[in-house]
């Protein structure tokens, strides 16, 4: 078995994404939600469907992201992020776990109504995504 470097939701649309929330950011990202870093092995649920619902936005001079809930109870239990998120984009030289502190320490801007987004399960190995169980 190959090492899994972390399992993640991929979102359906992240070029929306780009649209609807521009950054004027070095590093662009927008296209998943960070279940874990490193784990032991794929979740049983990869490969599953879930949808994610942006509930704020969080930005400073080094990053910008949006804070999200996870309407699958399985896979929000397996999150291991204080606070779900989206990174959609960073500074030069900040890498995207930055956006933890982030939404830890600043104001958020809530959304007039949560925006739903699609996505799917996935483990990232050897510098691609298997969506497979």
């Amino acid at each position: 078995m190959k090492r899994v470097i972390y399992t993640a939701i991929v979102l359906d649309n992240p070029e929306m994404l780009k649209e609807m929330f521009p950054s004027d950011l070095v590093n662009k990202y927008y296209h998943h939600v960070t279940l874990r870093f490193r784990p032991i092995d794929k979740p049983e649920f990869n490969g599953k469907r879930v949808s994610v619902r942006i509930v704020s936005l969080h930005k400073d001079h080094l990053g910008y992201a949006a804070k999200v809930e996870i309407d699958d109870r399985d896979v929000a239990k397996y999150c291991e992020n204080k606070y779900p998120h989206i990174t959609f984009a960073t500074e030069s030289k900040v890498k995207p776990v930055y956006s933890n502190l982030l939404i830890k320490n600043s104001e958020p801007e809530y959304l007039r109504e949560p925006l739903s987004i699609n996505g799917t399960v996935g483990s990232f190995i050897d510098g691609h995504w298997d969506f497979s169980k």
